[in-house]
């Protein structure tokens, strides 16, 4: 296949997705922040302790715009930010209640709008549609670990 074909099709599943989880409606998940905010939340849960760096470095953010989150997360009391103990310039973040709270809505929310888009399928074809996400992914982060 033509690359500019390939381009044209996986830029037309990227915006079919997005639009059948519903990533650019206001509320999201259900919730009051948008994607970028719910990822960084995503990765501070998942961590449990982890530098703001390690968060940049996971999900390719630039520094001033996860700066920017995590003062919203932290004025929205879901976050703790500390120095690290092991380097003073490091910053260590962590979930509050609040923000454990938050997440586990969140996961929710996700988790039931995927279930709602496979009710329909049989085992079968939902083996296959898992099967073949691990591909596009298998394929992806092969080809971006060899850059």
């Amino acid at each position: 296949m033509e690359k500019e074909v390939a381009i044209k099709k996986i830029r037309s599943f990227n915006r079919f997705y997005v639009d059948l989880i519903g990533l650019l409606q206001a509320d999201g998940y259900h919730s009051n922040y948008t994607l970028a905010e719910t990822r960084v939340l995503f990765e501070i849960n998942e961590a449990s302790l982890i530098q703001a760096s390690q968060v940049m470095l996971n999900i390719h953010i630039d520094k001033s715009y996860l700066s920017r989150i995590l003062k919203k997360l932290d004025k929205d009391g879901l976050i703790y930010k500390e120095r690290s103990d092991q380097d003073a310039r490091a910053i260590v973040l962590s979930l509050t209640e609040k923000g454990k709270s938050e997440m586990v809505k969140i996961n929710e929310a996700a988790s039931k709008l995927v279930k709602v888009q496979i009710a329909t399928l049989d085992e079968t074809s939902c083996k296959q549609l898992v099967m073949h996400m691990e591909a596009i992914m298998q394929l992806l982060a092969a080809k971006n670990s060899t850059e």
